[in-house]
């Protein structure tokens, strides 16, 4: 079922990005100049909180693995995307 709802988000987040007419006008609900690109995606939380969810639990935030090329990590297993500096 985990599988499904990572597919689902991810189909929807290359549409989205794809093809900008299919995501909703949010010009109603935003509004105001952002001090950082963390404010916008704080305000984005307030209304989406589902999906901060389940992206923080897709396969896309969770990987982890090897880091042979990280110079003083060579042997860690436990660096990936959640726990690097940018992380985007």
């Amino acid at each position: 079922m985990m599988f499904i709802k990572q597919w689902v988000l991810a189909v929807f987040l290359v549409l989205s990005a794809a093809l900008p007419s299919l995501a909703s006008d949010h010009a109603d609900y935003v509004s105001g100049d952002y001090a950082s690109p963390g404010a916008v995606t704080r305000d984005c939380m307030g209304c989406h909180a589902d999906q901060v969810t389940d992206f923080m639990e897709s396969a896309h935030w969770l990987w982890k693995g090897p880091t042979p090329f990280l110079i003083g990590h060579e042997n860690d297993t436990h660096i990936g995307k959640i726990n690097l500096i940018n992380n985007f």
